[in-house]
């Protein structure tokens, strides 16, 4: 009886208890294709084997200073796309290179658990190419701890690599992925706590709504850069809102630092901003309105300047801006990497040829398709956005629809199939699900959502949707180069 009183008293952290199980489930199975890529990036940023050697050495000033130099060079290059490495870049470590060994992989060669072994951690310069999607390296920085732990837990980093190639699941890939976990956890939280601001008994409703949605289980428990990002801009948006513009900034910077798209979250303001102004004439009239406009607009310059505050140890700002730009002004790639000119929006809403007796489609008709679809299903979407705008009260919520409204011009860069890249999306989805649903319809999509839960659980690999690579023999793991 006390048991079930407490927790009654306490729903919020038998919400997060469940979250933690159910989730857990998902961080045991093996790296994705992305994960294995990032998965040593913490250790090389710092200088890798480089610096390690330097170490056994006792030579602690080449230790410092090849450290030094790595974070310098992923702190310039990681924020881009598939970055063009300047000429004197591409031999920071060639004293390294010398003293240690470094033999570049041959692209030729079987990606084998033997091929890897032998294969030195360290900052490859020109091999940078082989990142896609360019971060800053706060996420990177919060990893370091999870790989001590492993390091400490298995004796020996060749232990994941071994289990990488022959295990489907095992906990030592879940230690690995404990701040994306923890990440979810605080997502959590944050729900809570700015739903107990306005219905303390509706709260843990709108807590657990967002604990059951499948992408919450799935995502969040994995080295993808989005789950350390979620939060941050939540909170980013929360203190913004409330007009912390400082607070707020520092927040946004830190979301940026996690992962570039956390600048969607500007425009999704700048409507909230229009929002408020157009209420304050709607009861003040236009003194309001000036006022109102005067208010966000310092209030805006101060969080950007307190955004970039924060980025900076992270990124350089500099190269987050060229590579936020570059849906819409054309940025120069290594050949040898992803081409980002297929994140282009004039190559998005390009009409390319027809077949020789075939219309091709208009301009608009494809900025459309990609922007809405035309499926019934959108459709139905579209109908039930006013609706829920309708039903919406409170000023997080306002600026919570402007940013899931954000999802279709998101979707013309990355594609439909968001996966992991919703985990931005849905604490604001939650938000505004718990103030628009009444009680028994939470309670109703929430069991729906657990079901689907239930499912996924039995066969976590096949159940995110990801790529996996083939245990034993060779593995695309690397791709598309070694």
């Amino acid at each position: 009886m006390e048991w079930t009183a407490a927790v009654r008293r306490h729903p919020s952290w038998l919400v997060i208890a469940g979250y933690l199980v159910f989730a857990a489930v998902f961080g045991l199975v093996k790296l994705d294709v992305d994960e294995f890529k990032i998965v040593k990036e913490p250790y090389e940023l710092l200088g890798g084997d480089y610096t390690l050697g330097y170490l056994k050495a006792h030579e602690f000033g080449h230790a410092l200073d090849c450290a030094a130099r790595s974070y310098r060079f992923y702190w310039q290059y990681r924020p881009r796309f598939s970055p063009v490495i300047a000429e004197h870049d591409r031999t920071l470590f060639a004293a390294e290179e010398r003293r240690f060994g470094y033999v570049l992989p041959d692209q030729t060669s079987a990606k084998t658990l033997a091929h890897y072994q032998k294969r030195l951690i360290v900052p490859e310069p020109d091999r940078f190419y082989r990142y896609g999607a360019g971060e800053g390296l706060l996420a990177q920085l919060l990893r370091i701890p999870s790989l001590v732990l492993v390091q400490a837990l298995s004796g020996s980093g060749k232990v994941l690599l071994d289990l990488q190639f022959h295990a489907k699941y095992h906990w030592l890939f879940l230690v690995l992925r404990l701040q994306g976990l923890f990440a979810g956890a605080l997502c959590l939280l944050l729900v809570y706590r700015i739903l107990a601001r306005e219905d303390p008994d509706q709260a843990w409703l709108g807590m657990a709504w967002l604990a059951v949605l499948p992408p919450v289980l799935t995502f969040f428990p994995n080295l993808h850069f989005d789950a350390i990002m979620a939060p941050l801009l939540l909170l980013a948006a929360t203190l913004f809102v409330r007009g912390r513009h400082a607070a707020g900034g520092i927040a946004f910077g830190l979301a940026l630092a996690a992962k570039n798209t956390a600048v969607f979250l500007l425009p999704a303001a700048l409507a909230f901003v229009a929002w408020e102004i157009a209420e304050a004439h709607r009861g003040g009239g236009w003194p309001a309105a000036r006022e109102a406009l005067r208010r966000r607009a310092v209030g805006l310059s101060v969080f950007l300047m307190m955004s970039i505050v924060s980025l900076a140890p992270f990124a350089n700002p500099v190269s987050m801006a060229q590579e936020i730009l570059t849906p819409v002004i054309a940025q120069p790639f290594d050949a040898r990497g992803v081409d980002v000119g297929g994140f282009s929006l004039a190559s998005r809403f390009g009409v390319e040829p027809a077949v020789p007796g075939i219309v091709p489609q208009r301009r608009i008709v494809l900025m459309i398709r990609h922007l809405v679809g035309t499926n019934m299903r959108m459709l139905m979407l579209l109908i039930g956005l006013p609706l829920a705008w309708s039903r919406i009260t409170r000023p997080l919520n306002r600026l919570g629809f402007f940013f899931l409204l954000l999802v279709f011009p998101y979707a013309i860069i990355f594609g439909d199939g968001l996966g992991y890249r919703s985990l931005m999306f849905l604490p604001f989805f939650a938000l505004i699900a718990a103030e628009v649903l009444g009680r028994r319809m939470l309670l109703a999509t929430i069991a729906a959502f657990l079901l689907v839960d239930l499912v996924f659980v039995v066969d976590p690999i096949s159940s995110t949707g990801l790529p996996y690579a083939a245990t034993g023999g060779t593995t695309s793991m690397d791709s598309p180069q070694p």
